[in-house]
């Protein structure tokens, strides 16, 4: 017997023939003899009950050649919460409520669903079948009977589907699906948020509201703003715990005053430096952005505080080639040292060197050539030379001092 031969897909309605389709699959298990035993079952008045049908799961039994009786489960997969936000959007945004309350289950409604992500009608490897028969077969006469009498069943009302799929029902007909699937309260969604959805406006009176004249642009800062953290914790009680709340702000926060700086170099025409890939450098680069993190990224980077902190000066002064020029010791050709000198000696009247370092005497200031051929300034503080400004060229780096 050929797969093709099970389901006259000629008379079945758009869900119970795709249905249909991946019971066939799933049939294919089964040997000729069984799937025509089990075929012959199905049509056999008296042979099965009632489905039972619910979340996930669908059971009937079914009468054995002996008088016993025998219990088939089919489970097909719940949606998601995508799958369920994504059927809501086709439900409802794009406009199938009408249809589905007047139980309709179209081809185009099923469509749309497949093109969104959520197919009510399961794959072949979405359908799982067992059966408390003593049949050692995968699939045996009493689960071709369940799933052909299944078939039946969706052709009938295509709403079974969404109920195995975990779509509430309680449409206004009280026996059709609603637009949403239940979820645990609050899942995935602030207080307020929660309130919103349950309480607030439909989809379509939403989208019927006409807007009103947008405000004024807010007067345009001249200084960004100081950079945004929330040192937490947030009050639990607003987020289930699906959401580490804390976590997701760390992030927010990172990427604004990521943004923040951004927009100071662009507005001073200084270089963007690239994310690096060592771990060391990049908690570098985040401490620049954000120094309330210092602490816990000087773990991260294996070093004290106070050493990130100056770390965290080099990157935001000069990125990856300022993080090198804060360690970095070397000594440069004759030609650099002489052409340096002049220029330092011309600024200052007198400069002693170390290596790749020039430092002015009495004036606290010291200048860092790095290997890059860039100068990056630096200042006395303490005992220390913390970097003081924008890496450049050396004229310019004294203009700027």
């Amino acid at each position: 017997m050929s797969r093709r031969s099970m389901f006259d897909h000629s008379v079945l309605s758009a869900w119970a023939g795709e249905f249909a389709r991946s019971c066939e699959a799933v049939l294919h298990g089964a040997d000729a003899g069984r799937r025509s035993r089990g075929l012959v079952y199905a049509r056999t008045e008296g042979v099965l009950d009632d489905f039972e049908f619910g979340p996930g799961e669908a059971s009937v039994f079914v009468a054995g050649s002996r008088g016993d009786r025998y219990l088939v489960y089919v489970h097909i997969p719940e949606f998601d919460v995508v799958e369920c936000a994504a059927w809501d959007y086709v439900v409802s945004a794009l406009g199938f409520s009408g249809e589905l309350a007047e139980g309709r289950f179209t081809r185009d409604l099923l469509e749309h669903a497949v093109q969104a992500g959520c197919d009510p009608v399961p794959s072949p490897d979405e359908i799982a079948v067992d059966c408390d028969c003593p049949d050692a077969a995968r699939v045996c006469k009493h689960i071709v009977a369940a799933l052909v009498h299944m078939v039946e069943e969706v052709d009938t009302d295509e709403a079974v589907l969404l109920r195995l799929r975990g779509i509430t029902e309680g449409g206004p007909s009280g026996d059709r699906p609603a637009l949403r699937r239940e979820a645990p309260e609050g899942a995935g969604r602030t207080l307020w948020a929660s309130s919103a959805f349950d309480d607030g406006p439909s989809p379509a009176e939403a989208f019927a509201r006409r807007l009103g004249p947008l405000p004024e642009p807010p007067e345009a800062a001249t200084e960004p703003e100081p950079p945004c953290f929330h040192p937490g914790p947030f009050d639990p009680g607003r987020f289930t715990d699906d959401i580490d709340a804390d976590a997701l702000d760390l992030q927010a926060a990172l990427a604004a005053n990521a943004a923040s700086d951004l927009l100071f170099r662009i507005d001073h025409g200084l270089a963007i430096p690239r994310r690096p890939a060592d771990l060391s450098a990049d908690a570098a680069r985040l401490a620049s952005h954000t120094p309330e993190l210092v602490e816990d990224l000087a773990s991260a980077a294996r070093c004290a505080p106070a050493e990130l902190e100056m770390r965290a000066d080099a990157w935001f002064f000069g990125g990856e080639g300022g993080l090198a020029a804060f360690h970095d010791q070397w000594k440069p050709g004759p030609e650099l040292i002489a052409e340096a000198e002049k220029r330092l000696t011309a600024a200052y009247g007198e400069v002693t060197r170390r290596l790749n370092r020039w430092t002015v005497p009495g004036r606290g200031v010291q200048y860092r050539l790095g290997r890059d051929g860039v100068w990056y300034p630096y200042a006395r503080s303490g005992n220390r030379w913390i970097p003081s400004g924008h890496a450049g060229a050396l004229d310019a780096v004294i203009t700027a001092a």
